[in-house]
């Protein structure tokens, strides 16, 4: 199996490149990008997952640049940021952008590659070894208690949310298994016109119920909808 990454490089130096390429290149082909052609020459298209060298450059740019792959036809692209320097403010912003890691000077290389390699190589493994297996859908029961702003998961112990964790939740199961558009979440919750650099909202809300319900990746109750938005993945909901 061959694993293409594409490098996003906000710095003018090719060093950290290097590196990272003679750590990588045993398991994955690594392809240099500068920031300013990652779209105009379709580079994502040949790529299965994108490393951002956020160099010295402004967090800003790079927030820009990992909202755009995320709205682009190839939002469901991977992402990590890494920087030989701290990055403790970056860290959560980037997060919530919904980027899958982020590695500053405190993190090896090591642990960089176990993320790629855990979050791609392995699921792309165990596709290949399922194919043509029919492992049918699991059905949730999920109940919502308006009383404390808490959600039962199949008859289990109940889960505290925040009012706003309720909100969203509770909008995504009015129709279970529909998608809700960003725009559609975005304004009912929060009462103001959307844009899409009020989408982090949104993300982190999703992100903090996720966690909450033991579903980090979105594989089991709130499945991400590429570049349209969330649907709760149940059959039905108590109310």
């Amino acid at each position: 199996m061959s694993i293409s990454l594409r490098f996003v490089d906000f710095s003018n130096e090719g060093e950290t490149f290097e590196k990272i390429q003679k750590f990588l290149k045993k398991d994955f082909s690594i392809h240099r990008v500068g920031k300013d052609d990652l779209f105009d020459k379709d580079e994502l298209a040949q790529g299965n997952a994108v490393i951002i060298n956020i160099g010295d450059e402004d967090s800003y740019a790079v927030c820009e640049t990992i909202t755009s792959i995320r709205n682009s036809r190839f939002g469901m692209l991977p992402i990590w940021v890494f920087g030989d320097r701290e990055l403790t403010y970056e860290r959560l912003l980037f997060l919530q952008l919904g980027v899958n890691g982020v590695f500053d000077k405190s993190f090896s290389l090591s642990e960089l590659f176990l993320s790629i390699d855990n979050s791609i190589k392995y699921p792309h493994e165990l596709q290949e070894q399922t194919k043509g297996i029919d492992s049918g859908e699991e059905n949730c029961d999920i109940r919502l208690l308006h009383s404390n702003f808490s959600v039962s998961l199949e008859g289990n112990s109940e889960i505290e949310l925040t009012k706003m964790e309720f909100k969203l939740l509770e909008f995504l199961s009015a129709k279970p298994k529909c998608t809700f558009a960003y725009k559609e979440i975005y304004e009912h919750l929060w009462h103001q016109e959307y844009h899409s650099s009020k989408r982090y909202r949104i993300s982190n809300t999703i992100f903090r119920i996720r966690e909450k319900l033991g579903d980090l990746d979105g594989s089991r109750y709130i499945k991400t909808v590429h570049s349209k938005g969330y649907l709760l993945n149940v059959e039905e909901v108590q109310r």
